[in-house]
Formats: structure tokens, C-alpha cells, sequence
């Protein structure tokens, strides 16, 4: 715990596995940093906001990620049928884990695990960059652990991938904060701008 592996190959395993503590330790500097008030800019770089109302949601949110990754067994499997381009992608709950259906989610994840709140490793994944290789808003693409921050938003929070006005999804540093520029509502529930937020703690 907190990934379940068993089923992966031999390299994503052990790219996942090396992420666990990290991440732990990421998302709680993460928390502490938003709850102490020193995350503003990066909240305005990435959901275009630093109210105090908005910290305090980010801060239960990123609170309430730790909690299910290090109190939940998250299934983490092969993609199997994903494009040879694909990252990884989360079958997740529409409101995800702290949405108005959590209680349902918790039922149904046990019940229906093969169909809810697992994580697919793409067959990309193990060819991208451990971390971000340059400045996190001007990053072109993903790096492993943004991509794993990425996707547990989608299955703990129930963010989407969002579109630019472009049309291209907004994935990619670039792409996460010409978002902000776009659309904060968006921004603010895009996975990717939750994952670089939460890399930005690392």
C-alpha cells in the first residue's frame, strides 16, 4: 500500500513503487504550505486564484489525497489497448472520492474494482522524464510524477481533462497555464493543473 502493482510490468512497478513515499511526503508539504499561506503564487499560477476561500478547498483537498493514498489500496494496472502514445488514464467516479457521492464511490470501488478507482499505466509512461525537465510552466509535456498526481485527482477529486479554446486537451505545463489564462473554472478542475500544482511542492 498505498499502489497495489501486483500486475504491472517489472519497470512500471518499479517506477511506481519509487513514487510512493515521495508523493506522500510531497502532498503534506503541499497541505502545510496552503494552509500556512505561502502557496499563493502558486495557486494563481495554476487555478488562477488565491483567495482565502479557494486555499482552504485546496488545502482539505490535498489533505483528503493523502489521506485516501496512504489509507487506500489504489489498483494500478497495465493499459491494455492504449494507444502507444498514452501516459496512463484513471477509470474514477464522475464526483470522485470527496465528491456528493463518495459514500456510493467507497461501495462501489469495493464492489466493482475492476470498474472504478484504478489507476492504467499507459505504455509511455515509462519512457517519459522522472520529474519536469524544465521550468514546470513553460513544460511542453508529462513527467512520471506529475502523471501519477495527475491521475489520482481524477479518481479523489473527479477532475476532467480539459480543453483549451483551442481545442488541444490542456495537457502539458504550457498548455495547463495558457488554462488559467482561458478559463479559471476550467483551470480549477483540470487534472493536469492539479498535478504540476502538486509537483511544484517537490
Amino acid at each position: 500500500m498505498p499502489f497495489d502493482t501486483s500486475t504491472l510490468g517489472v519497470k512500471e512497478k518499479e517506477i511506481v513503487k519509487g513514487f510512493e513515499k515521495e508523493l506522500l511526503a510531497v502532498l503534506q508539504k503541499c497541505r502545510d504550505g496552503v494552509a500556512a499561506g505561502r502557496a499563493g503564487t502558486a495557486l494563481d499560477r495554476w487555478f488562477g486564484d488565491h483567495a482565502d476561500a479557494f486555499a482552504k478547498e485546496v488545502k482539505v483537498k490535498v489533505a483528503k489525497l493523502r489521506s485516501h493514498l496512504n489509507s487506500t489500496n489504489i489498483k494500478c494496472e497495465l493499459g491494455k489497448g492504449l494507444s502507444a502514445d498514452n501516459n496512463a488514464q484513471a477509470n474514477h467516479f464522475t464526483a470522485g472520492f470527496i465528491g456528493v457521492s463518495s459514500l456510493l464511490a467507497v461501495t462501489n470501488a469495493k464492489t466493482q474494482a475492476d470498474q472504478f478507482a484504478k489507476v492504467m499505466v499507459g505504455p509511455n509512461f515509462k519512457s517519459l522524464a522522472k520529474y519536469a525537465t524544465t521550468s514546470l510552466g513553460t513544460f511542453a509535456t508529462q513527467d512520471q510524477f506529475e502523471t501519477l498526481a495527475h491521475e489520482l485527482s481524477h479518481v479523489v477529486f473527479g477532475t476532467k481533462d480539459v480543453a483549451n479554446a483551442d481545442g488541444g486537451t490542456a495537457y502539458g505545463g504550457d498548455r495547463a497555464r495558457r488554462l488559467v489564462t482561458e478559463d479559471v473554472a476550467k483551470a480549477k478542475n483540470n487534472a493536469e493543473n492539479w498535478g504540476f500544482f502538486i509537483e511544484e511542492f517537490r
